[in-house]
């Protein structure tokens, strides 16, 4: 049996928009694929706005997605606070809850349903 990377889009929510500087778009550029690299794995594609994290990586098939997610935010967290001394009093700068998929690319509709029910609720 071969076994191979596996494709994951995650959409991580920020909670840190109000201080969102353009240098932690910079400093999370370079620590994301840094904390990949524990799945040896790798950023497809990245995008980051002031409200969200949009990552499509490729993994190996060691790791559950929600492990993947869960240290990817934790992780993340740890060492944006760590460069921006802005964010000293965050303990994570993403909202606990996460988007996953597997496959095809998310559709715009599902991203904006997840993002919208992740703030205001059911």
């Amino acid at each position: 049996m071969i076994i191979t990377d596996i494709e994951y889009h995650f959409v991580l929510l920020l909670t840190i928009a109000d201080l969102f500087e353009e240098k932690m778009k910079s400093d999370l550029a370079i620590i994301i694929p840094d904390v990949l690299l524990e799945f040896k794995g790798g950023v497809k594609r990245l995008q980051i706005t002031p409200d969200q994290v949009y990552v499509h990586c490729s993994v190996g098939p060691d790791a559950s997605p929600k492990q993947i997610a869960e240290t990817l935010m934790h992780e993340t967290s740890e060492r944006l606070v760590r460069v921006n001394p802005s964010l000293k009093t965050f303990n994570t700068v993403f909202r606990s809850n996460y988007f996953i998929k597997t496959g095809a690319k998310p559709s715009k509709t599902q991203i904006r349903d997840f993002v919208s029910l992740s703030i205001t609720g059911i």
